[in-house]
């Protein structure tokens, strides 16, 4: 399907061989290539990278559907509609809590306009908008202490995909900053709680499938394709020299280098929420909601664009909903400048992809089309993100007179 992609005959796959009996983290199983067409692959065992929660979602979908393609694109694609719709729901009401502003008719305009979330969601149905629906569910629990919701919030959100755990450590941060002498038997009763309905969570999503850590295989594996990202555009660019170079120790030599010039790149850009995480630590500072959520949208911003081997039009939708809660807190900016050029980025990469088909080959396996995506996706919004780096990050770069 021109400006489509495969995940829709991939979830439809694995819907299929899990009703089957199979678990796809043990055994390989068929993915009907394409709808269109009878061929088919099969996936090598350990190839799943999603978590238990979506392969239940799969599943049940594809029953739903009975073994019928249309039926299944079309209850996917409205169960993506959903998630939408939740996002949105939570996105305006969260942006509401923490700017004390109850405007949000524009912003529900603007979300509900947004093309990256239109064409990704609800068009190729990427499954992001389930994770980030609990993750910003984590956001409200935090934000009104429950923490005991917080931490099964956030459990459901990893089991789906597994990106939420990046941002653990900031809500254990939140809530050790609300720990003190007069709430610390509160918190520490509310965190049981959540760690124990996190622990039935996980036992109850995991126990269809679990077979031990070999589960987390197919995520380890992808932790190493690289594709149009900084790193790959580096590491291919470099590739024929280090060959001429070094022979069969190119690929080691090469890979420690790009990886090794990236973490110090990744640790520089940070530094300044490093210094404000241990701040809180020690006790010596404390954050507001808002600035949580605008620290978790700058580590997922410099941890996709610098760290991340590989980049996707979809990814940009991974903060989207943090840019739009924390713009309307503090009005950076570059917040919403970021923000709208990810909206923008993924319907253009799909157009050029298209544009580009030679031989049914997609254009994007090849070393120019990094280059182009990097240089159009990531440079403008790495540049604003290294200003504002040399600022500190500081909350806004207006005062804040609306938030008083």
């Amino acid at each position: 399907v021109p400006l489509g992609t495969t995940d829709m005959p991939f979830d439809f796959s694995a819907g299929k061989a899990i009703s089957s009996g199979l678990n796809p983290y043990a055994d390989p199983w068929v993915h009907q290539v394409d709808f269109t067409d009878q061929g088919v692959s099969y996936i090598p065992a350990n190839y799943f990278p999603y978590g238990p929660i979506a392969a239940e979602a799969f599943r049940w979908v594809y029953k739903l559907s009975g073994d019928r393609a249309l039926i299944f694109m079309l209850a996917w694609k409205f169960f993506m509609l959903l998630t939408l719709t939740g996002c949105g729901f939570l996105t305006m009401k969260l942006g509401r809590l923490l700017s004390n502003n109850t405007n949000t008719t524009t912003r529900y305009v603007l979300w509900f306009a947004q093309p990256i979330l239109l064409w990704e969601w609800v068009v190729n149905g990427h499954f992001d908008g389930l994770w980030l629906f609990f993750l910003l569910l984590a956001i409200y629990a935090a934000h009104t202490k429950r923490w005991w919701l917080m931490v099964p919030a956030l459990t459901i959100g990893i089991w789906i995909k597994f990106v939420p755990v990046l941002l653990v450590p900031f809500f254990a941060l939140w809530w050790w900053q609300d720990v003190d002498k007069q709430t610390w038997k509160k918190n520490l009763l509310q965190i049981g709680l959540g760690l124990t309905l996190a622990g039935l969570i996980t036992v109850l999503s995991w126990r269809p499938y679990w077979v031990g850590p070999q589960v987390f295989a197919s995520v380890i594996s992808q932790a190493k394709f690289a594709s149009m990202s900084i790193f790959a555009t580096i590491y291919y660019s470099l590739k024929p020299l280090f060959v001429w170079l070094l022979a069969d120790q190119a690929h080691w030599y090469l890979t420690r280098l790009v990886q090794g010039s990236l973490l110090m790149a990744f640790v520089y850009m940070l530094y300044p929420i490093i210094k404000k995480c241990f701040a809180v630590l020690f006790k010596k500072a404390k954050l507001e909601s808002g600035e949580y959520v605008q620290t978790m949208l700058i580590f997922l911003l410099i941890y996709l664009m610098v760290w991340q081997k590989s980049y996707w039009p979809w990814y940009g939708v991974w903060f989207l909903p943090l840019a739009l809660i924390a713009y309307k807190v503090y009005r950076h900016s570059s917040v919403l400048k970021i923000a709208a050029w990810f909206s923008l980025a993924s319907p253009i990469y799909h157009i050029i992809a298209w544009a580009t088909l030679r031989n049914d080959a997609i254009s994007k396996d090849e070393l120019w089309f990094y280059y182009l995506i990097v240089l159009s996706v990531m440079l403008y919004p790495l540049y604003l993100i290294f200003r504002w780096r040399q600022k500190g990050f500081a909350v806004t770069d207006e005062p804040l007179l609306f938030n008083k």
